[in-house]
């Protein structure tokens, strides 16, 4: 399964059904990094709708309490989890990518 966009790359492609198994796979790599619950980590977006053609992306959010109180040992979990901090171009909002 391919995922991604090259830079300035537009794509839509048909559903996937692999998409939501991706999804399960980075959630228990997160889990098992973070030490976050299951339930703080959801599939979001496109690709977690059946049938819906989508852009290849994996979107996902992750919830906690208080963004201020975010520690780096949490941020750094997620480093280890193969995850880069990008700009979410929204305030009060943190944005992660991963490749």
């Amino acid at each position: 399964m391919k995922l991604g966009l090259g830079r300035n790359e537009v794509r839509i492609v048909d559903y996937n059904s692999d998409w939501k198994a991706e999804f399960e796979r980075i959630k228990k790599d997160l889990m098992e990094s973070t030490g976050l619950e299951e339930n703080r980590i959801e599939h979001i977006g496109s690709t977690a709708i059946k049938a819906m053609p989508a852009k290849p992306i994996i979107d996902l959010l992750v919830g906690v309490d208080n963004l201020e109180s975010v520690d780096k040992p949490l941020l750094q979990s997620f480093k280890k989890a193969g995850f880069f901090k990008t700009e979410s171009g929204t305030a009060g909002r943190d944005c992660s990518g991963k490749i």
